[in-house]
């Protein structure tokens, strides 16, 4: 399964298993959750990002409503 990352603010790295990623504002990478992911901030500077996650086994109708559209 793979899960989408957006970084909205700063700069950090992911390493996924061996591999190291460099990441800014404005990039995406996908994460592969079938390896270690270990996120590094080598910055003072605070970092920000979206984490898309989703599960095929939930029924639709039984998925969580988001805070905003209550």
């Amino acid at each position: 399964m793979q899960q989408p990352i957006w970084i909205t603010t700063g700069q950090f790295e992911i390493q996924l298993g061996e591999q190291t990623y460099q990441l800014y504002q404005g990039d995406d990478l996908a994460l592969c959750v079938d390896h270690p992911i270990i996120f590094i901030n080598p910055n003072v500077e605070p970092y920000r990002y979206v984490l898309a996650i989703e599960d095929r086994k939930i029924p639709y109708n039984m998925r969580l409503t988001p805070a905003w559209n209550l």
